[in-house]
């Protein structure tokens, strides 16, 4: 997340030097295995703010939730590129429209093809 908020979206610092930071800081540490759930813009931020926060008043959102669409676009944008970096990593999901039973049963069986020896 860092590589894709700090240094693709807010460009606090460049791509290279929050990858080696980061790097360093998970002592050259990386999973095995990434999964991307992608959905459209508009309707992951209505799911993120619908969601169970709405009981403790948190209607709007969080504080990243409430930055405007334009940055959570570049948000997927980053996230897709960093899939298209790492595609031996990651496993690209279209959760659009998808329920949590749905998604659980994808990203599984997803795993369990990845795995196979």
């Amino acid at each position: 997340s860092t590589l894709v908020y700090q240094g693709m979206v807010r460009e606090v610092a460049p791509y290279e030097f929050l990858l080696q930071m980061n790097l360093f800081a998970v002592d050259n540490v990386i999973p095995d295995l990434v999964f991307f759930l992608d959905v459209d813009t508009d309707q992951g931020l209505n799911r993120a703010k619908n969601s169970s926060r709405e009981k403790m008043n948190y209607k709007s959102g969080d504080r990243i939730e409430r930055e405007g669409v334009d940055f959570h676009r570049k948000v997927r944008e980053g996230y897709g590129k960093l899939a298209n970096i790492y595609s031996d990593l990651f496993i690209m999901i279209d959760a659009t429209g998808r329920d949590k039973t749905e998604l659980g049963n994808l990203i599984y069986a997803s795993w369990c093809e990845r795995s196979k020896p």
